[in-house]
């Protein structure tokens, strides 16, 4: 059998292109060494680069990172793995700059055991603007097939060698810490979900193993979900939220849904009936479309407010749209959902991941 490769950093785009005297580095403004990174399992995170052409010369840089995963069958072990998706440039307006990104990847020289990736992603063409820039390098964290990285408190990412920024003369910045700490989360999930249904106005449907939404001439369903926050720091500023939800079946078309914020949450999965069910606010989100995932996203709620739930509600009345929402916060919930229409009716379903929630539930 073959020998697995042994990785070797070769020199980076720049020395191809550029020889000079190296010089302190004012070009290379910010970069991710010696932060955390959190990241939720699956999902993509960036690494951001801030650099500054301000010379007559054309421009040039170079930076590269690298990580390490246990080999296996020479290659990274995809549980305990980062997936490379792209690499960007671009001034402060918006304008790109061309980039060349560049993956090596073999047996760490100095154990055999380990399986390292070496990133390099540079411009070696040579540019004449001037300017502030961005390089923006996206993982997700997911292996080889898309398996989800495996939660960790620590998977470091390290900026390799230099950052190299070229004009008239070559400006090399070694990081003091290039070290990039990758936390990565499991995805939050709901402490409570539950339906409510108008038919059935006193009746609690907690315990089912879907979340339906739907609206018919004779009754209509909306769904709740809430999450616990209890594990974010009391003095984390929460700047943004997302929560993912999965559309797993759809019968008669396709009709839209909305999520919404709903800024009590007192009420509790074995609970909550229509009559009592807390008001909601206005739209966070829209969703219309066949089978497959829902994106919501937006700002957080205050802190005051981080165990208040979302519901998820479909509705239909006079081609109005009126829906519920569910509980968004810091971390995304994955769930499946489904929307059925039938002479008129609509519906939708969703269903958590909390606990075994699998297999279906027919329509009362």
């Amino acid at each position: 059998m073959a020998s697995p490769p042994i990785l070797f950093v070769a020199a980076l785009l720049l020395s191809m292109v550029f020889i000079a005297p190296p010089a302190l580095a004012p070009a290379a403004i910010s970069h991710p060494g010696g932060t955390v990174v959190e990241v939720v399992q699956g999902d993509e995170f960036t690494l951001g680069f801030r650099l500054r052409w301000d010379e007559a010369a054309k421009g040039y840089f170079a930076v590269a990172i690298s990580w390490d995963s246990p080999r296996l069958d020479n290659a990274g072990t995809p549980s305990e793995n980062f997936t490379f998706v792209s690499a960007t440039a671009y001034f402060d307006n918006g304008d790109p700059i061309y980039v060349e990104a560049r993956l090596a990847e073999g047996t760490a020289p100095e154990n055999e055991n380990v399986w390292r990736y070496v990133l390099s992603v540079g411009h070696a063409e040579g540019d004449p603007r001037n300017g502030e820039f961005s390089v923006d390098i996206v993982l997700r964290a997911a292996g080889a097939g898309g398996l989800f990285h495996v939660p960790t408190e620590n998977h470091p990412i390290t900026i390799v060698g230099t950052i190299d920024v070229a004009e008239g003369i070559l400006h090399s910045f070694t990081p003091p810490n290039p070290v990039i700490t990758a936390k990565v989360l499991k995805p939050g999930t709901p402490t409570d979900d539950a339906t409510v249904r108008s038919e059935w106005p006193n009746q609690n449907f907690g315990s089912e193993n879907s979340l339906k939404v739907y609206y018919t001439p004779g009754g209509e369903a909306r769904a709740f979900l809430k999450f616990s926050l209890t594990s974010i720091p009391s003095n984390a500023s929460i700047i943004s939220a997302s929560l993912k939800l999965y559309c797993y079946e759809m019968y008669w078309g396709m009709w839209p849904m909305e999520v919404c914020a709903v800024g009590n949450d007192s009420w509790s999965e074995g609970a909550i009936t229509w009559n009592n069910q807390p008001p909601y606010g206005a739209p966070l989100s829209g969703y219309e479309g066949s089978t497959g995932e829902w994106w919501v996203q937006g700002r957080a709620a205050p802190r005051e407010q981080a165990d208040q739930p979302r519901e998820a509600r479909g509705d239909r009345r006079g081609g109005q749209r009126d829906r519920h929402g569910s509980d968004l916060h810091r971390h995304e919930d994955r769930a499946l959902g489904q929307d059925t229409e039938d002479h008129g009716q609509v519906a939708v379903r969703w269903r958590s991941r909390k606990g075994t929630h699998s297999g279906r539930k027919s329509w009362p």
